[in-house]
């Protein structure tokens, strides 16, 4: 399909080795917006959800969620545009729930995301699934897509998503929390470096380490 606004308060699955596909480069025309996207046990294949001009999880109950426990795996593919998160994980969207979930940024277009939400208070990378307020995903890797030498993408914290009573307390800034391992090409630039990527795993791809990114292992 070239185009999906879904529902507000609507839930797509994917499960059994169901992919999902939205868009396509150069040809897509519009942002995914959808509710919450729900994933299950893999059946013959990855479970899969790409698009192409960015992803909006555009409601403050919309979720990411296991269905199948901890058997549930996705690869959820973003393409240009932006991935904006309005959700309000400790409050309408508590049941979120992404470290199934490893996150492939510039595979299917041009490139990356320009601007990717973060959503989790940053304790400076001491707590990763041992806090409740941690929100951690699975695995990223983020590509410069179609051939492409070198892109750009920010690390953005525009949308309050996190407790609203530790922000409020403590003024911290919300950070991105990567339980697995983080792989980028060579061309790849990833700002600012005022928003930090906690990175529990390996990191592959580049020679050093880039500034937003910072290796932390429990």
């Amino acid at each position: 399909m070239e185009s999906l606004l879904a529902e507000t308060g609507s839930t797509i699955t994917v499960r059994n080795g169901g992919g999902v596909v939205v868009g396509s480069f150069p040809s897509a025309t519009s942002v995914t917006a959808i509710g919450s996207l729900a994933y299950g046990a893999l059946g013959n294949s990855v479970n899969g959800f790409g698009v192409t001009l960015g992803l909006v999880l555009r409601d403050a109950d919309s979720s990411v969620t296991k269905v199948d426990g901890a058997e549930s795996t996705m690869v959820l593919a973003v393409s240009d545009g932006d991935f904006d998160i309005h959700s309000q994980i400790h409050a309408a969207a508590s049941d979120w729930d992404a470290t199934g979930v490893d996150l492939v940024f510039g595979a299917n277009g041009s490139g990356p995301p320009e601007e990717i939400e973060v959503t989790s208070p940053d304790y400076d990378g001491i707590w990763f699934d041992d806090s409740p307020c941690i929100k951690p995903w699975g695995n990223l890797d983020i590509r410069c897509g179609n051939g492409q030498p070198e892109c750009a993408m920010a690390i953005v914290d525009d949308v309050a998503n996190s407790n609203t009573f530790v922000i409020q307390q403590t003024g911290l800034p919300e950070a991105m929390y990567v339980n697995g391992d983080v792989t980028l090409d060579d061309g790849v630039e990833v700002q600012p470096v005022a928003r930090i990527v906690y990175v529990n795993g390996e990191f592959f791809g580049q020679e050093q380490v880039p500034g937003p990114f910072r290796e932390v292992h429990k």
